[in-house]
């Protein structure tokens, strides 16, 4: 089987494609990761087909403070892709393509004979995320030419890949069709997050990573936490549009961290903590769970379908978006769960983890990609 992965920077698709390289499958890595960087997270150069005119574009909207400035690299990189996407990919069996930037490339494959077209969405619908961050007033939302893209990539999908149940909600809420949506939950790398045997000691630690901005709720984190006085907040990630407690003792941020550093962090902590107010599924709350926190999230973060993923519920608690109340109770009773641990829970917890791998994550992908080739072609590939 041939699969061409199409994506504009590293995100979650590199480890797919890694993991579906392994498994045997012909990987054709398509993005402006260069392959000295792919290399890093263990994937072959043979399968990268860098888009080398759009590396430094990709590294302007990763890392610079501008929003102007990335909002123009952003526009440019788009129209790099839709002009030499498809430029030197063979035809393949399944074409799968992250959203917002695939539509043209696949609508040349398919004309090449590409089988399947397969739309990676990461966030809820576009029309969805779009309500959610006028609501709350973020500036930098949703434009009227990334709606266009956005429906348009949908439209031409055979099927589109979701992280979690509250996104697909968010589909079928515009109308989408339920038997084209395929909803996998995200996986982690747990040699990078190893499970750790014993609970840090201490006071009370609750841990948040990502952007520190109110799309994650950090407001309304703020407000729960300033409640807890027993507690400390460590964070890692970007600053954002919400100011963090900087004068408070019981707060420590560590900024910007290479993911390969983040596992000794976490750690130190003995709760994560995602009070977002639209996200898919956080990649981070996977690493949480891998290294043995107990996590606190809102209903838009995906936390759940990974503790179903791997059997761990009990360690989950879900609560409504914005709800201070509910999250302060949520953050405290965790805290209080954490502290009681036994070595018995964790060897428990430990033995539950490979569900939240990526090799687990591809082959649920490929069982789905053999399960749609066979019911529309007759055999799987």
């Amino acid at each position: 089987m041939r699969v061409i992965i199409f994506t504009s920077g590293r995100f979650h698709l590199l480890d797919l494609a890694r993991e579906l390289d392994k498994l045997g499958v012909e990987v054709v890595f398509r993005s402006c990761v260069p392959t000295t960087r792919a290399a890093q997270f263990g994937l072959p150069e043979r399968c990268c087909l860098p888009i080398r005119a759009g590396i430094p574009l990709q590294y302007i909207i990763t890392r610079s403070r501008k929003e102007k400035l990335k909002s123009l690299a952003q526009w440019a990189q788009r129209r790099l892709f839709d002009r030499v996407g498809a430029v030197g990919l063979p035809a393949s069996d399944v074409f799968i393509g992250i959203s917002g930037i695939s539509g043209p490339t696949a609508i040349k494959l398919r004309a090449r004979g590409t089988r399947q077209i397969w739309i990676e969405r990461g966030s809820r619908h576009i029309l969805s995320q779009k309500a959610i961050l006028e609501e709350i007033g973020v500036v930098s939302g949703v434009s009227a030419d990334d709606v266009a893209r956005e429906l348009a990539d949908y439209a031409v999908a055979d099927r589109v890949v979701v992280p979690s149940k509250h996104v697909i909600e968010s589909f079928i809420e515009a109308g989408f069709k339920e038997s084209k949506l395929f909803r996998n939950p995200y996986g982690t790398d747990l040699s990078m997050f190893p499970f750790r045997q014993t609970t840090p000691a201490g006071s009370a630690t609750l841990l948040m990573a990502g952007t520190w901005n109110r799309r994650k709720g950090c407001d309304i984190l703020l407000k729960a936490w300033e409640a807890l006085p027993e507690t400390r907040l460590i964070h890692v990630g970007a600053r954002g549009d919400v100011p963090m407690p900087t004068d408070n003792p019981r707060f420590k941020s560590y900024g910007f961290v290479d993911q390969r550093s983040l596992g000794e962090i976490y750690s130190k902590a003995h709760v994560g903590v995602l009070a977002s107010r639209e996200e898919g599924l956080a990649v981070v709350q996977a690493q949480m769970l891998a290294t043995g926190l107990r996590l606190v999230c809102s209903d838009r973060t995906g936390g759940v379908d990974l503790g179903e993923a791997c059997n761990l519920m009990d360690r989950v608690t879900e609560v409504e978006n914005g709800n201070v109340e509910a999250l302060k109770s949520a953050l405290h009773l965790a805290t209080n769960l954490a502290s009681a641990e036994t070595v018995g829970e964790s060897d428990r917890v430990g033995s539950r983890l490979k569900s939240l791998s990526w090799e687990a994550y591809a082959k649920r992908y490929l069982e789905s990609l053999n399960l749609s080739h066979s019911t529309t072609y007759g055999k799987a590939l």
